[in-house]
């Protein structure tokens, strides 16, 4: 069973991803993750003091970003993520 935090949490990376212009869907298809899986980033996330700040950071960048928040725990995966080489499917 999934929880409500679990859930909070994957919204959180899944708002992320759309923000920086990645497609996570995609991402995850083409294995372009490097060993790391969606739960993983969903469990990274959880980990995280700053939810506040988070989804008050997203609400700002409703427009788009370049980059995760320096505090973000996943910056590192979507910043691979924003750099590594997508097919022709992704947007």
């Amino acid at each position: 069973m999934t929880d409500g935090k679990w859930l909070r949490h994957s919204a959180l990376v899944g708002r992320m991803a759309h923000t920086l212009d990645i497609d996570l869907g995609q991402a995850i298809l083409d294995a372009r993750l490097k060993g790391m899986s969606f739960d993983a980033m969903v469990d990274a996330c959880q980990t995280c003091k700053g939810i506040g700040d988070c989804e008050r950071w997203l609400d700002a960048h409703m427009s788009g970003a370049k980059d995760a928040p320096v505090y973000c725990c996943n910056r590192a995966v979507f910043a691979s993520l924003r750099d590594s080489p997508q097919t022709s499917s992704d947007r």
